[in-house]
């Protein structure tokens, strides 16, 4: 199994919410952690594709704005430090303008935690 992360960022609440809740459906080994003004969500899965799918599959159900954004990061079991990213929903640059808002650091520290993160001690 590998580790995924979660950042999303939509307008209406409540269209986040659901979202989050309908991919914690679809990956029912998840894990929750804030930082300030962004929230990563970290699921267990099996492979990139059926994660991408996956969640392209859930943002079917949802209008889209301009401003809105969904990113997953990972990163490869033969280069574990090197955490990549890729927006299935937005522009880059809108999760930069949230990412500037916390130190670089501590957002480069929680991604490679919860890439780490030991699933299977949940109950």
């Amino acid at each position: 199994m590998t580790n995924y992360i979660i950042i999303s960022h939509f307008k209406n609440e409540e269209e986040q919410e659901s979202f989050e809740q309908k991919i914690k459906s679809a990956f029912p080994r998840y894990h929750e952690e804030n930082n300030d003004e962004i929230r990563y969500l970290a699921l267990s899965s099996k492979n990139q594709a059926g994660v991408e799918d996956k969640i392209k599959e859930i943002l079917n159900q949802y209008g889209v704005s301009n401003d809105e954004y969904v990113a997953l990061y990972y990163s490869r079991p033969e280069n574990p430090d090197e955490i990549q990213r890729v927006m299935l929903l937005g522009h880059d640059y809108l999760i930069e303008l949230d990412i500037q808002n916390i130190k670089p650091e501590d957002h480069v520290d929680t991604l490679s935690r919860l890439l780490n993160h030991e699933f299977f001690e949940e109950k």
